[in-house]
C-alpha cells in the first residue's frame, strides 16, 4: 500500500510537466501545419514557359541535327524528368514573397493607423481579407493562430520572418523590435518600410521586363538555326545527306549542336545575372 501511494505521488508530480510538454508539442504542430502548406506552395511554382521551350528546343534540335525521332523523344523525356524531379525550372520566389509582403503590410498598416497594436492589426487583417493573394491569407491565418495561442512580441516577429524568408522582412522586424524598446511609432516604421518596398518593387518589375526581352531574344537565336536546317532539308535534302550518313558528318553535327546548347546555357546564365 505504501509503494502504491508513493507511485501515485510520483505520477502526480510528473503530470504538470508532461501536460506542458504536450501543450508545447500541440502548439508546434498547430503552427508548423501552415508552414508546410507554405513550403509546398512555393515548391510547385515552376517556370512552365521555359519548360515548354526547352522541350521544344531539344526535341527539335535532336531531330534536326541527327535526323532521329528516338533522339528527339529522348531529349523531351530528359527535360520532363528534370522538370519533375529537380528544382532547375523553379521560379525565383523573391518577387512572389515581396509582392505578398507588401500586401501584408498594407493590411497591417490600416490597423496601426487606427491606433491598434501590431497583434490586433494582424487579427483585424485576418477577418478583413477579401481580395488578396492566397499565400498572404495563409500567413495572416498562421500569425492569427499564433496570437491566439499566446505568442506575441519577438516570437511573433520570428514567425513573420519564417513566413517571408527575405532580407526586407528581417530589416522590418528588426526595426519593429527596436521601436518597441524606444517607443517609436510602429505605424511610422511600417509606412517607411512600405515606401522603400514600393521602390524596390518597381525596380524588380523593370528588371523582370528586361529579363523577358532577353529570354525572347535567346529563344529566337536558338530556334532560328534549327528552322534553317529544316528548310534546307526540305528544299535540298541531298545537300545535307552526308552530314547524316557519314562519321565525319555525325561529328560535325554533334559539335554544331553542342555549340548551340552551350550558347543557350551561357545566355541563360547571363539573363539570370540581370535578375
Amino acid at each position: 500500500m505504501w509503494k502504491k501511494s508513493r507511485k501515485t505521488k510520483r505520477i502526480l508530480k510528473q503530470e504538470p510537466s508532461t501536460m506542458w510538454n504536450r501543450i508545447k508539442n500541440l502548439r508546434s504542430i498547430y503552427l508548423n501545419k501552415e508552414s508546410s502548406t507554405k513550403e509546398s506552395t512555393i515548391s510547385i511554382s515552376k517556370d512552365i514557359p521555359r519548360v515548354v521551350f526547352d522541350a521544344f528546343f531539344y526535341g527539335l534540335g535532336f531531330l534536326a541535327f541527327y535526323n532521329s525521332l528516338s533522339f528527339a523523344v529522348g531529349g523531351v523525356v530528359v527535360v520532363l524528368v528534370i522538370f519533375q524531379w529537380t528544382g532547375y525550372y523553379s521560379k525565383d520566389p523573391y518577387s512572389y514573397y515581396l509582392d505578398s509582403f507588401i500586401d501584408f503590410l498594407n493590411q497591417v498598416n490600416s490597423g496601426l493607423s487606427s491606433g491598434l497594436s501590431f497583434d490586433s492589426s494582424v487579427l483585424q487583417s485576418k477577418y478583413a481579407l477579401k481580395e488578396t493573394s492566397a499565400y498572404m491569407k495563409t500567413v495572416v491565418d498562421r500569425l492569427g493562430r499564433a496570437i491566439q495561442l499566446g505568442i506575441n512580441g519577438d516570437s511573433l516577429f520570428e514567425e513573420l520572418e519564417s513566413s517571408y524568408p527575405i532580407d526586407d522582412v528581417h530589416l522590418y522586424t528588426a526595426m519593429m523590435k527596436l521601436g518597441k524598446t524606444t517607443g517609436a511609432s510602429m505605424n511610422h516604421i511600417t509606412e517607411i518600410t512600405l515606401s522603400g518596398l514600393y521602390t524596390r518593387f518597381r525596380t524588380v518589375s523593370e528588371a523582370r521586363l528586361i529579363v523577358y526581352q532577353k529570354q525572347f531574344e535567346q529563344m529566337v537565336l536558338c530556334i532560328a538555326p534549327l528552322l534553317v536546317i529544316f528548310f534546307i532539308r526540305l528544299t535540298s535534302g541531298a545537300f545535307l545527306a552526308p552530314l547524316y550518313t557519314t562519321g565525319i558528318g555525325f561529328l560535325v553535327m554533334t559539335i554544331s549542336f553542342s555549340l548551340l546548347v552551350v550558347m543557350k546555357l551561357v545566355g541563360r546564365k547571363i539573363v539570370e545575372g540581370i535578375k
